[in-house]
């Protein structure tokens, strides 16, 4: 730990899931560093994992038995949390002068349909349990984030024992079925990225809202205008570009409509690392600092986004504690 910083990495076996059990073993004693990618793109997650002088019982549970990987990070008066959850695709131990170095490359397969609909798991909840707090449980064995909103039911306690063994789209699909719907009206959507959870009405959802400023953990943020892919120039007659007709033929009178570019804002902001960041998570920015740039059309960055993609970059021993996110505007 250094400055507050909280790292958890275990490493277990892939069809015992990524619990903290006798199944998989806690690697959060050594000096870890790690690079983490999250996007809405699910074959684009992935993590780069290195472990610094870690033992050789270490290495050889690595290289021999470890499949699945947890990673939590944030800070110790904060939330720590679920940053990354996949399968070792590669792992490399190296010599690096008198020091050794366990690098392990990591696929987010847990957020695929592949995977989750052939994985099995038993799942208990003590009639205690509230429904977020069951809902939160289930994304984070899968690796996926949970859109609950902020409706009242999601602090209810589930008020029976719910207990199921089987693939874990069964074990979802039977909370729903047997928990959300009968008992709270609510209705459940998974997919590759997100569990969203939408109102009795099957027709809303409340989502919750990062509110990001330079007092609540932003560092950085810059909009971007990028139209490098823009193809609206042609205004319609891409021939006329490609040469195709003389520009003789071309009245001289006539002027080619012009097109007005439907651009969506776009930001990419850097902030003090926290679990709360994910993908198609909803963020109010306000990057403010009270100078002559605030004004509109300037520096200052205020508005409604959601996030596209983010890297999730730290170690325990210093350096970056960081996560950098690329969000588009959305219109409420």
């Amino acid at each position: 730990m250094a400055f507050g910083r909280v790292i958890h990495l275990y490493v277990g076996k892939f069809a015992v899931g990524n619990l903290t059990s006798q199944n998989s073993k806690d690697f959060s004693q050594f000096d870890i560093e790690f690079e983490v990618t999250r996007s809405i793109e699910w074959y684009d997650n992935e993590a780069t994992i290195t472990i610094y002088n870690p033992s050789p019982e270490a290495i050889n549970f690595i290289m021999s038995e470890g499949n699945s990987v947890l990673l939590q990070a944030g800070y110790e008066d904060e939330t720590v949390g679920n940053i990354f959850v996949g399968q070792i695709g590669m792992a490399v131990p190296r010599r690096v002068g008198s020091d050794v170095e366990l690098v392990i490359t990591c696929v987010s397969a847990r957020g695929t349909f592949y995977q989750l609909a052939r994985l099995n798991c038993a799942i208990q909840f003590d009639s205690s349990a509230t429904v977020k707090k069951c809902l939160q449980e289930l994304c984070d064995y899968a690796g996926t984030a949970l859109r609950a909103g902020s409706q009242k039911e999601l602090s209810q306690p589930i008020e029976t024992e719910f207990c199921i063994s089987g693939t874990f789209k069964q074990a979802v699909c039977s909370f729903r079925d047997n928990i959300l719907i009968p008992k709270f009206g609510l209705h459940l959507y998974f997919d590759n990225n997100e569990m969203i959870v939408v109102n009795s009405d099957e027709k809303s959802i409340e989502v919750e809202e990062i509110t990001l400023d330079f007092k609540s953990g932003l560092l950085q943020a810059e909009e971007i205008r990028d139209e490098s892919l823009n193809k609206v120039n042609f205004a319609d007659d891409p021939s006329y570009y490609l040469f195709s007709q003389s520009e003789a033929d071309e009245p001289s009178q006539q002027k080619k409509p012009s097109k007005e570019i439907d651009r969506t804002r776009k930001i990419h902001f850097t902030a003090l690392i926290s679990p709360k960041y994910a993908p198609n998570v909803f963020v109010r920015m306000d990057s403010s600092k009270g100078d002559s740039y605030d004004s509109v059309g300037s520096m200052a960055i205020k508005g409604d986004f959601i996030i596209t993609e983010c890297t999730f970059r730290g170690s325990n021993m210093g350096s970056d504690f960081t996560v950098e996110c690329d969000a588009r505007e959305v219109n409420w």
